[in-house]
């Protein structure tokens, strides 16, 4: 059976450029290498919070 490629978080966000450039200086900024990774991170950090 063939494996169905995974998109990308980027990908499945569908931002504009505008919203792309921005979260690139967040993650630029807060240092980390990516901005998947800088997304990741605040997803990780969401569902932590206690609904």
């Amino acid at each position: 059976m063939a494996r169905k490629k995974k998109k990308t978080v980027l990908y499945n966000m569908r931002l504009t450029e505008e919203e792309r450039e921005l979260i690139r200086r967040k993650a630029e900024e807060a240092g980390f290498e990516s901005m998947a990774e800088y997304i990741m991170d605040c997803i990780r950090k969401d569902r932590r919070k206690p609904k």
